[in-house]
């Protein structure tokens, strides 16, 4: 442990290993306490719904014959370098996440979310609506645009980039997000198959929605979705896109499964997922991004087709090429999805204010921050985890549960507290979701008994019973 990610030695290795199913029980009763919950997570995490890992993604003979690997492919240079490589490495991963199932560890967020604690998320929803509190982020965000210096976090590096004016969003958001929070550096949508797109950041993007890829600039910082119904003809052997195949795939059919399928036995006899090589343990996806929102009206460029009119995207504004609004390396033209990020911010600002209320009135928050599958190769979850755990322990109890089997330390040293620890869980995303869903199971349980066994009391006369608030404090305490 100590100022960047680190692996246990192997005595604290097998020391967290053997007292993992303990702390799997000690987060299952943070769980059961939770007023809230906020859910982080990396490629770690979509690996169990077969998805392929960073080191493994491009690990195919097309790109080992060029001697390029993720680092060098994952780069827009190639949109107007190679335009065929650009698309047929970003079309497969389009391809593969559209198509894939996600786990059932998704189940059980939901199920957890659809089980907190109702009076903070009510009062966190108050506080975002009637306070006008994203209206004022936005407000922040814009000043700090135009080159100002605010404090738009209590850490830099929460907002738009400087100089640039918010993006609008490519869909329309309703309501507002309560105790619950998804904050993913994940590009493949997965989340928008569960939850809210009130409480989903995508800190890098996703693969769903698209900007115009011009160089120098983007023409506009208009960014806009792919069609549902839209996939990539990527060619199986070489992994490249032509711009106009002779058989364009418009619906989401296995074009290349029989290909694929024979490729399987001669590449990856490992078991290892890479891009168009993902078997899919869960089956195809059932209903993709169901939780999103019809997307806003599309610009200029329907009148030709669409932006999607062919194997290569094209910008609705310039008619130029487009790419995925995802951040790759060595990329400075990323467009953000600024609502995503001002909805994000606010709601930090809900939560604390929302605590802080709590705490005058003589009783912490407990929040819990559930990290998963986030390792050393790209580490923007895990520092925003830290800065958002540091951030509400001013004023709630916080528990940051990592979930990773490598990287489960913290990566900065901090002050022993009461009201902030660290839990390491050295083990993947789905097998700990499992493990602390039974004990949250059994917690429950154990409580309702608890509940049951307990006679009746009448209060003493001219005395209060306690509040619906009370007891439900009380039943739900250490």
């Amino acid at each position: 442990m100590g100022l960047e990610t680190s692996k246990p030695s192997d005595e604290d290795r097998e020391f967290l290993t053997s007292t993992l199913e303990q702390t799997c029980r000690i987060v299952a009763e943070d769980l059961s306490n939770a007023d809230v919950l906020l859910v982080c997570f990396g490629a770690g995490f979509s690996a169990d719904s077969g998805l392929a890992l960073y080191k493994d993604i491009a690990e195919l003979e097309a790109y080992r014959g060029m001697k390029l690997q993720y680092h060098d492919i994952c780069q827009p240079m190639w949109l107007h370098k190679d335009p065929e490589l650009f698309y047929g490495f970003w079309g497969t991963c389009y391809n593969d996440y559209r198509d894939t199932q996600p786990h059932e560890g998704y189940d059980i967020l939901r199920r957890w979310k659809d089980e907190l604690r109702r009076g903070a998320g009510t009062e966190i929803r108050a506080q975002l609506g009637a306070g006008g509190l994203q209206e004022q982020v936005a407000l922040d965000c814009a000043w700090r645009n135009a080159g100002n210096v605010v404090d738009v976090d209590a850490d830099a590096g929460d907002a738009p980039p400087s100089g640039q004016p918010p993006v609008s969003s490519p869909y329309t958001v309703e309501g507002f997000a309560g105790a619950f929070y998804i904050y993913t550096s994940n590009v493949d949508a997965h989340s928008f198959d569960y939850f809210e797109p009130a409480e989903v950041r995508e800190c890098h993007g996703n693969t769903e929605v698209w900007q115009c890829g011009a160089e120098p600039q983007p023409c506009c910082r208009q960014i806009w979705r792919a069609p549902l119904d839209f996939r990539f003809n990527v060619g199986p052997l070489d992994m490249r896109a032509p711009r106009n195949p002779k058989a364009l795939p418009t619906r989401a059919t296995d074009f290349q499964v029989q290909a694929v399928g024979e490729l399987i036995a001669t590449e990856g006899t490992d078991g290892v997922s890479c891009a168009g090589r993902v078997r899919r343990p869960y089956g195809r996806r059932a209903a993709p991004l169901v939780r999103l929102p019809v997307q806003r009206q599309a610009a200029r460029g329907d009148e030709k087709g669409g932006p999607f009119r062919e194997n290569w995207p094209r910008c609705p504004a310039c008619d130029g090429l487009a790419r995925p609004a995802i951040l790759m390396f060595n990329d400075n033209l990323w467009i953000d999805d600024d609502q995503q990020e001002i909805r994000w911010i606010a709601w930090k600002r809900a939560v604390r204010a929302v605590a802080g209320r709590s705490r005058a009135e003589g009783r912490r928050s407990r929040v819990l921050i559930l990290e998963i599958g986030c390792g050393a190769n790209v580490t923007t979850v895990r520092t925003s985890v830290e800065r958002a755990a540091r951030q509400f322990a001013e004023e709630a109890t916080v528990t940051v549960a990592r979930v990773n089997p490598d990287f489960c330390l913290p990566d900065k040293l901090a002050l022993p507290s009461e009201h902030h620890r660290h839990l390491c869980l050295p083990c993947g995303g789905l097998d700990a979701l499992k493990r602390i869903e039974a004990h949250y199971r059994a917690v429950l349980r154990d409580r309702a008994e608890d509940v049951a066994e307990e006679p009746p009391s009448l209060p003493a006369a001219g005395s209060r019973g306690p509040s619906s608030r009370e007891a439900a404090s009380r039943s739900r305490s250490h």
